[in-house]
Formats: structure tokens, C-alpha cells, sequence
């Protein structure tokens, strides 16, 4: 289930600690994100991907398309399978991947 919500300038994107349907249209949240960020001047989008072992494409795109809105986009909570990729696909560099405190 994806959940969207804001906490002051951080808006922050989750799957409820589950696994997320691989058949979502991630693109028909383009627009919810955008007015989320620009209505409540968020500077950073959080994706929480803890427990998603595959990162569609079409959210990669949305992802891309929105940041130049914000500061920085944070990608917490990966799975082994999930930081691969995203380390794979060289997007360290459009997205900041942080480690879980121990």
C-alpha cells in the first residue's frame, strides 16, 4: 500500500513496510507529489523502501521527473536487492541512499 504524507519541509513516500504491487502506475502520482512539494514548500522527498525488494522503472521516472522541485531526495531503509540496483543503475548521483543507524 503506498503511502504519501508530509512532516514539515519533508514529504516522505512508503509502502508500508511491505511489498508493493508491481502493476502501479507510479506516474499518476507524478502530480500528487509535485503539489504536495510545491503546495507545502517541502525540500526533501524521503522514499522509504523498507521491505520493497524491487524498484519499478515507472517510480524511477516519477523520482527523475520531480527532482529538481526539492533539495534532495533520500532513499532510506533499501533492501540488499533493492540498493543494487539502485547502485547499479548509477543513481547515487540523483539520489542520496542512506545507511540505517545502528
Amino acid at each position: 500500500m503506498l503511502q504519501i504524507y508530509e512532516e514539515g519541509k519533508v514529504a516522505v513516500v512508503g509502502f508500508g513496510g511491505g511489498q508493493m504491487k508491481l502493476r502501479i502506475d507510479f506516474s499518476q502520482y507524478r502530480s500528487l507529489l509535485t503539489e504536495l512539494i510545491q503546495h507545502d514548500k517541502c525540500r526533501v522527498l524521503v522514499l522509504d523502501l523498507a521491505g520493497v525488494k524491487y524498484v519499478p522503472s515507472n517510480l524511477l521516472s516519477v523520482l527523475i521527473s520531480i527532482r529538481k522541485l526539492v533539495d534532495r531526495i533520500e532513499i532510506h531503509n533499501p533492501t540488499d536487492s533493492a540498493k543494487e540496483t539502485l547502485v547499479k543503475i548509477q543513481m547515487g548521483d540523483l539520489f542520496e541512499i542512506c545507511e540505517p543507524v545502528a
